[in-house]
């Protein structure tokens, strides 16, 4: 498997993880190996992707890693991915949209104002 189909998997794992318990609750384990792929030389993508997952695990936690903000601002870079500023942020809000649904039935819900 080549770097990048490594890396998509990767970030897909991760990403299933983090959208069910939060970045805050991955395993040690997990997170040492994330460092030690990190350390091994990534891609731009996949070092941005991994600097905020690991933002908390190396101490260096901020707003800015935490909201993967350097990994938005390479996609938004790349013309390569075809995505405008507005498109770019329809999609995150869809995100957004798609996350309060699915937590629409869970204790913490979001008030009705806010899935509205």
């Amino acid at each position: 498997m080549d770097d990048h189909t490594d890396g998509l998997a990767l970030a897909r794992r991760v990403g299933a993880l983090i959208r069910a318990s939060g970045s805050a609750a991955l395993p040690a384990d997990l997170l040492d190996e994330l460092a030690a792929v990190r350390s091994r030389g990534t891609g731009p993508y996949l070092r941005a992707f991994l600097d905020s997952v690991l933002a908390r695990h190396d101490d260096r936690f901020v707003n800015r890693r935490y909201l993967a903000l350097p990994v938005l601002e390479l996609v938004l870079a790349d013309a390569s991915t075809g995505l405008d500023p507005d498109r770019f942020a329809a999609l995150l809000m869809a995100d957004v949209i798609r996350h309060e649904l699915r937590s629409a039935g869970a204790p913490d819900a979001p008030a009705p104002d806010v899935l509205r």
